[in-house]
């Protein structure tokens, strides 16, 4: 479901759908390697608020059924985040 709304968000660009293989394939394998709140990268592990507002109104904008996803998504990885603490 994950992927598929990443596909769809990255269909309104034109680019290609493998573009996101590789950065699927490294979080899969960062998990399996690290695990639980060890495995996160991005903006919301560091903290970086003002890059997760620009991702939000780039879904608002661009696929508004998916801005929920969007949230609920970020609300679940600040609470992963948070637990690294």
């Amino acid at each position: 479901t994950l992927e598929d709304a990443a596909e769809t968000l990255l269909a309104t660009t034109g680019a290609d759908r493998r573009l996101l293989v590789p950065l699927v394939r490294a979080a899969l394998e960062n998990w399996a390697a690290h695990g639980g709140p060890s495995a996160l990268t991005g903006p919301i592990a560091r903290g970086d608020t003002a890059t997760v507002a620009r991702q939000r109104v780039a879904v608002a904008e661009r696929t508004p059924e998916l801005l929920e996803l969007f949230d609920v998504m970020c609300r679940a990885t600040s609470a992963l985040a948070a637990r690294r603490s």
